[in-house]
């Protein structure tokens, strides 16, 4: 049986290279790391609990070490678009909203969908907080001053 565990952890190193080569993203590179580091284990020492206990240690110490920093160097960077401008701006309300139903509101001179948690009637200020798809989040700005829209 001694003979069989080398075996056993080379077709799990080559295994976990298949499915790591096969997709686009770090899955199980680790584990690539732990299986060989049992099974050079294996080749000093008979006992299946230590070669065990080698491969979960190795793959969780590369996970732990190795995964924040791959995940911030491989993720991609989020490209501002010129609707990102508005977020934080001043909108005024063209169509009343309802939370419900939504309204519209006008912001740098363009018209929007908008939505808000709260009722806002026209002419009142909201703030853009969000953007989802092309509808504006809003939420109500209390002030003495209505706008022209």
């Amino acid at each position: 049986m001694f003979a069989l565990y080398p075996w056993l952890w080379l077709a799990a190193t080559v295994i976990f290279a298949i499915v790591e080569a096969s997709t686009a993203q770090l899955v199980s590179i680790w584990f690539m790391a732990g299986s060989v580091a049992a099974l050079v284990t294996s080749l000093f020492s008979p006992r299946p609990l230590l070669q065990l206990t080698v491969f979960v240690l190795v793959s969780a110490i590369t996970l732990a070490f190795t995964r924040p920093l791959l995940a911030k160097r491989l993720s991609g960077k989020r490209v501002a678009t010129n609707a990102d401008r508005v977020i934080g701006t001043t909108a005024c309300v063209q169509v009343a909203i309802d939370p419900l139903e939504g309204g519209r509101v006008e912001v740098a001179g363009q018209s929007w969908a908008a939505r808000c948690s709260h009722p806002l009637t026209v002419g009142e200020f909201c703030r853009v907080d969000a953007i989802e798809g092309a509808t504006l989040i809003v939420s109500p700005i209390k002030e003495e001053v209505s706008c022209q829209c």
